[in-house]
């Protein structure tokens, strides 16, 4: 049977069907939603002498909700399913179960709200839950209404203002009001309370709380791989500027094997490697060598002589400072090789890849300036771009990876051969598509075989790579461990992350890429994510719960705005603060994770469970259980 009439108003909030049997269950539900200011129809009031079923359909059809209260009595009631049946038909049907009894059949697949022994509780969850999705059947009632109305009047707003209240309706005084915040959103929401903020303001709480504290990692190993994923994307547009300034001479199996030599190879030809660079007037030479193994070798004086030349040729020569606490250089060698002539080596690797680039790293009580930076402060002049004040340095680089290798590797280099897709709409692509081919293991500088300059045909190719440019001396043999993992490169030679490091700062100069400022960088990340969930509940709130064409309309516009102001944030953080691009899938993942968790009311809901086991009632009933 269906139910009384709580206001004199044809249109009401909510029609409740139910049988006679369980009318003071109904009346508890009655009660409780008026104080929730919901207009609401039952049977008991109708005027006597009323056509009893023309009044019931009527109010069934003008409802904007239908609730339906199962219980072992009513779904044998035919009137009840038939007006259960009207309500689905027309999908503003909301069961409720008040016994624990299945639904008839062809209403079980519905979600039933659970009243099951609840005796008024404002507080209890599954009211709650039921009050949430009233609200979400009136307001789609209402927004449908508004449309009506307003393709019928071509858009004209009426001409008489309306009154805050529906006729009829009392005003819900300030207790109510009290009662009902911040979880209950009903009368809030109506009377301009800020339901709608204090939902965003919540749930924008919670995500920049899980962004800062980052629970397991989550939101590094995002940052990680949003970072990555830029460094292969937008590679091909990574200037040049640098990579034609720095070159890496390497030791390799194959040179070794065609002098006969096995590694560690005698000090007389490293002299010789480094007589043979300082022939073509470099600009500045690192080697990237540890002298630390003492075996009486007979060429430390050949070494002390080229570490003599080099001075008096005024090209500044650097060399690997131990990294490991215990180890020294040959004291033969020391004298020859003050502190400032020693630099660091960082291994900074974070899950396999190397990312970030220190200024200084710690050996024991030692503090050495890493190669990069060093060098840097030894080839800039006043007049030269990529010069750096010292107070302008921050503690570490942010490396961005080139994908454009110099075209000598191409030449030389056999892994080098397969190009990889070379414009960012085709590595994007390829990202979707098959991301195996943007990790192409061709070095992103020139590299030279030390075969190359030892011969005594003077290859005009590798001259001109050599002459006025900074060279690292590294070593790629296999019983040497010298190697780092790129996102973009793959496995290379320990020497190729100092010479993409200095490359990043002769092409960036001071703003060249950091997280410095930490706080800053967590702030962009925490902004964007407060903006997109902004328009992905407001997209929500306006829908009220229908799905028409233009729900889905505002749903993609509410994405695409979402895309929008996360690229502009990693644009801001690139471009404008240098810092790395912002976590482009770490921070849409947490907006779009808030937007679904509001829709569904899940810290409402907690916040509800936890008042509602603290109430008076609760507690009686938990000691009588």
């Amino acid at each position: 049977m269906a139910a009384k009439a709580g206001r004199a108003s044809a249109v009401v909030d909510v029609f409740i069907s139910y049988a006679r049997e369980d009318r003071d269950r109904a009346m508890v539900l009655v009660d409780a939603l008026e104080r929730a200011d919901r207009s609401v129809w039952w049977d008991i009031s109708i005027p006597a002498g009323s056509n009893w079923h023309k009044e019931i359909t009527s109010r069934l059809a003008q409802a904007k909700c239908v609730i339906v209260l199962w219980s072992a009595t009513s779904i044998y009631k035919e009137f009840v399913t038939d007006e259960a049946e009207v309500g689905k038909r027309q999908e503003k049907l909301i069961p409720v179960l008040i016994d624990p009894i299945e639904p008839p059949l062809g209403f079980g697949r519905r979600q039933c709200a659970n009243l099951v022994g609840w005796e008024g509780e404002w507080e209890h969850p599954d009211y709650q839950t039921l009050l949430r999705a009233i609200n979400e059947k009136v307001e789609a009632a209402a927004l449908a209404e508004t449309d009506t109305h307003q393709a019928a009047t071509g858009g004209l707003a009426d001409a008489a203002p309306r009154p805050l209240f529906a006729a009829g309706a009392a005003a819900p005084s300030s207790q109510t009001v009290r009662r009902t915040l911040p979880f209950a959103p009903p009368v809030a929401a109506r009377a301009g309370v800020g339901s709608p903020w204090l939902r965003w303001l919540l749930y924008s709480a919670l995500a920049v709380a899980l962004l800062w504290i980052d629970p397991f990692g989550i939101f590094a190993a995002s940052q990680r791989l949003s970072q990555d994923s830029a460094n292969r994307i937008l590679g091909p547009l990574y200037p040049t500027t640098g990579r034609d300034q720095v070159s890496v001479i390497l030791w390799r199996d194959s040179s070794l094997a065609a002098q006969r030599l096995t590694w560690p190879i005698p000090l007389a030809w490293h002299a010789r490697a480094l007589d043979a660079i300082l022939t073509y007037r470099p600009r500045a030479v690192f080697v990237d060598i540890v002298y630390s193994n003492d075996r009486g070798d007979p060429g430390v004086e050949a070494m002390r002589e080229e570490i003599e030349n080099y001075a008096e040729a005024h090209i500044p020569l650097l060399f690997a400072a131990p990294s490991q606490a215990g180890e020294a250089i040959i004291p033969a060698l020391k004298s020859a090789l003050p502190d400032d002539k020693l630099v660091g080596v960082p291994r900074t690797i974070e899950d396999g890849f190397t990312r970030t680039y220190p200024e200084e790293v710690k050996v024991s009580t030692a503090i050495y300036k890493t190669a990069a930076f060093r060098l840097l402060q030894l080839t800039a002049t006043t007049d030269d771009s990529m010069q750096i004040q010292s107070d302008r340095m921050r503690r570490s680089i942010e490396i961005v990876w080139g994908t454009d290798p110099h075209p000598i590797n191409k030449e030389i280099i056999e892994a080098c051969a397969p190009a990889a897709p070379e414009t960012p709409a085709q590595r994007l692509l390829a990202a979707l598509m098959r991301p195996g081919t943007l990790t192409w293991p061709c070095p992103y500088a020139a590299q030279i075989p030390i075969q190359a300059i030892q011969d005594s045909t003077r290859d005009a190719r590798f001259a001109a790579l050599i002459e006025g440019k900074i060279i690292i001396l590294g070593v790629a043999v296999q019983s040497v461990p010298d190697e780092v993992m790129t996102p973009v490169n793959g496995r290379l030679p320990g020497a190729h992350l100092h010479a993409m490091a200095l490359d990043n700062l002769l092409t960036f100069g001071e703003r060249y890429k950091s997280r410095e400022p930490e706080a800053l960088f967590k702030a962009i990340k925490a902004v964007a994510v407060v903006l997109m969930l902004a328009a992905l509940l407001a997209a929500e709130g306006r829908r009220g719960g229908a799905r028409d064409k233009r729900s889905w309309l505002r749903a993609a516009a509410a994405l695409m705005l979402t895309v929008v102001i996360c690229a502009g944030a990693s644009l801001l953080s690139f471009a404008v603060f240098d810092l790395p691009p912002a976590d482009w899938i770490g921070t849409p993942g947490l907006a779009l994770t808030m937007a679904l968790l509001a829709r569904a009311g899940i810290v409402e809901q907690a916040v509800s469970r936890v008042r509602w086991s603290r109430s008076p009632r609760a507690k009686a009933r938990m000691q009588s259980s």
